[in-house]
């Protein structure tokens, strides 16, 4: 393991229908003085949720 570089996490959020409150999720979670990634698991969500988690920063994956 390099030593210089920072250590980094990664943060994996299911999520299913949850456009009213995974941009805040995933902002506080961007609040925080640690370097961590952020993956949703988008689980066939019928609303806005995969497209605000992207529009946060986070990485997506959606299952129909």
């Amino acid at each position: 393991m390099d030593s210089n570089r920072p250590n980094r996490s990664l943060l994996i959020i299911p999520a299913l229908n949850e456009e009213a409150s995974i941009g805040d999720v995933i902002d506080r979670v961007r609040e925080t003085p640690l370097e961590i990634d952020v993956l949703i698991i988008d689980d066939g969500s019928r609303d806005r949720t995969a497209a605000l988690a992207r529009e946060h920063g986070a990485t997506v994956v959606s299952h129909p």
